[in-house]
């Protein structure tokens, strides 16, 4: 069965391939997301991007036992991170959640 995941996980694949030693961080959003880039970059300005730290908006659903980080409103990755993400995480969860099971398909009640 196809898992939507899989794109997010090539689009991350991707621009680590191409982009990781041009940028500090990596913002990945949804198409109707709003971001004010001044902003983001304000929260930026002292964090370090060599540390393995994500931000964004995590959301722990009702009978699941693990967090998961919203792609929606948008996160962002440090250099680090976005690293471990593909060389380590990737490597050692290769699979996701078959459509039907992700977070968009649960009801909070």
């Amino acid at each position: 069965m196809f898992c939507s995941l899989f794109q997010v996980f090539a689009a991350w694949k991707y621009v680590h391939r191409h982009y990781i030693q041009d940028f500090d961080f990596f913002v990945k959003t949804d198409p109707d997301t709003y971001l004010v880039v001044e902003n983001l970059l304000d929260f930026l300005k002292d964090k370090n991007p060599e540390e393995p730290n994500f931000y964004g908006h995590m959301y722990r659903p009702i009978n699941w036992n693990f967090t998961y980080m919203a792609g929606g409103p948008g996160l962002v990755l440090t250099r680090e991170a976005l690293m471990r993400l593909v060389t380590e995480a990737f490597v050692k969860y290769p699979k996701c959640l078959r459509d039907g099971q992700g977070m968009h398909h649960w009801e909070e009640h």
